[in-house]
């Protein structure tokens, strides 16, 4: 059964978009990916994008919108990912779980390895610049 996932694209005034490396003793630890984490049984996606954040990056999310579900198979699960546009956001930015962040042009990458799944986003966010 796929797992579903809250993701949260916090795009700053500069046009940038938050990345954060997943944590050592997960799977593909080190890799790239925008944060978020796993929607528990009867959460609403949202309430789990504002769950997340707040755990992993100290954020009190204030606006967002969905912008893309999309399901990817990586070799040991598939994934039901819900992708949310964050316009704003209360508190300061921090890596609560030892993770490395950065903020990146999404037409200009400067970090790797990044998650395939969010490559492909990277790269309709490129697009829709356009």
């Amino acid at each position: 059964m796929p797992k579903a996932i809250a993701v949260g694209i916090l795009i700053n005034t500069q046009g940038y978009c938050l990345l954060s490396t997943r944590p050592k003793g997960k799977s593909y630890a080190g890799y790239w990916e925008f944060p978020g984490g796993k929607i528990e049984s009867q959460e609403e996606p949202f309430d789990a994008l504002k769950r997340e954040l707040k755990e992993e990056i100290n954020v009190t999310v204030s606006c967002a919108k969905l912008w893309l579900t999309k399901s990817f198979s990586y070799s040991s699960v598939t994934v039901n990912l819900y992708f949310f546009l964050v316009y704003r956001w209360e508190g300061e930015i921090l890596a609560k779980e030892g993770q490395l962040l950065s903020w990146q042009n999404p037409c200009l990458l400067t970090i790797s390895p990044i998650l395939k799944a969010s490559l492909d986003v990277l790269d309709q966010l490129t697009h829709q610049k356009e």
